[in-house]
């Protein structure tokens, strides 16, 4: 199979103009809060590469010629750096666009409104399109404040609360729970199946035993009986986790409880594996190990980082794995 790729700068196709010039390029999908990137370096002989401003979008797709898989993106360029001798250009984009008014703090009130039409709204004012999933847009939220905060920081803040991924990514605004195995459009993901025996490098597996809490505990204001009211997620055994924060409602209180309890348990064991190539490995994609260990191919695992090399090595994948709790 042959790797190959495409690049159109602001809606211009660039790769013939850098098909012998791209040395590396290194594309890291993340799953979380975190924005996807990429990192192009390109070999600048002659200086005949215009030097690309901040702010320029990189559209980006990297496969097989003649396959139907391929990795795409849409990237904001935050950062060019110049190195010579040899010449080279280095650009570096981010899949959001963190210089936009979505970072500016602002002050606002939220009553009553659903997940879905929130998103929907703050997609619309920063021209992007909404993307939530259905088992969470229909989620009320009864009364949250934005006190000189982002909006950025706001849906962080709340996909933080509900056990939910936000981020900007191709254009859209995503909001959807972790490790549901869907995308946003309802359907479920299609897991990415590795067997051993085509690992190109040294694989590893890490097994951590935190200090579990069996359960935790959040509370919300009950101001017509003036009284803090509990909610728990997990078996109500000792030891108990106890969230600070004091919430508005009992859905939120619930939310946040089982958001805490499911991050408390993610992240016990984890599997880095490196193979060739592979444009369907996504994060937040469901992980299937094929000849590994009992241990390991017994567990149900989602991706939560891929990084995707292409130099003169070749086409290279590098997986980190978390077991789905």
């Amino acid at each position: 199979m042959k790797p190959t790729f495409s690049i159109f700068a602001n809606g211009n196709d660039i790769t013939a103009m850098l098909a012998d010039r791209l040395m590396s390029m290194v594309i890291t999908d993340e799953d979380g809060f975190q924005s996807d990137t990429v990192s192009l370096t390109l070999d600048n002989r002659g200086h005949v590469i215009k030097i690309p401003s901040n702010g320029g979008v990189l559209d980006i797709r990297l496969g097989y010629a003649g396959k139907d898989v391929w990795l795409t993106g849409r990237y904001t360029i935050d950062e060019v750096a110049l190195s010579g001798r040899p010449d080279t250009i280095v650009i570096g984009a981010k899949a959001a666009d963190m210089r936009n008014r979505m970072k500016a703090p602002r002050s606002r009130s939220w009553h009553g409104v659903t997940i879905g039409a929130m998103v929907e709204k703050i997609a619309e004012e920063h021209q992007y399109k909404p993307a939530v999933a259905a088992s969470i847009a229909s989620t009320v939220i009864p009364h949250v404040d934005q006190t000189e905060e982002s909006d950025m920081h706001l849906l962080t803040r709340l996909a933080e609360q509900f056990g939910c991924v936000f981020k900007p990514a191709n254009g859209y605004l995503i909001f959807a729970p972790r490790q549901d195995l869907k995308s946003v459009t309802g359907k479920v993901m299609t897991p990415v199946t590795v067997l051993e025996r085509d690992i190109i490098e040294k694989w590893n597996y890490r097994s951590v035993e935190r200090g579990k809490y069996q359960t935790v505990v959040a509370r919300w204001r009950d101001i017509a009986g003036n009284v803090d009211v509990e909610e728990k997620a997990g078996n109500g055994d000792d030891p108990v986790f106890t969230i600070r924060n004091i919430y508005a409602s009992a859905v939120e209180a619930r939310a946040a409880a089982q958001a805490k309890k499911d991050a408390l348990d993610r992240g016990t064991a984890t599997l880095d594996i490196p193979l060739i190539g592979t444009p369907a490995a996504r994060a937040e994609k469901p992980l299937v190990p094929v000849g590994f260990h009992p241990v390991i191919d017994g567990a149900e695992w989602f991706i939560s980082r891929a990084i995707h090399t292409l130099n003169s090595s070749g086409f290279k994948t590098r997986i980190e794995a978390e077991i789905k709790k």
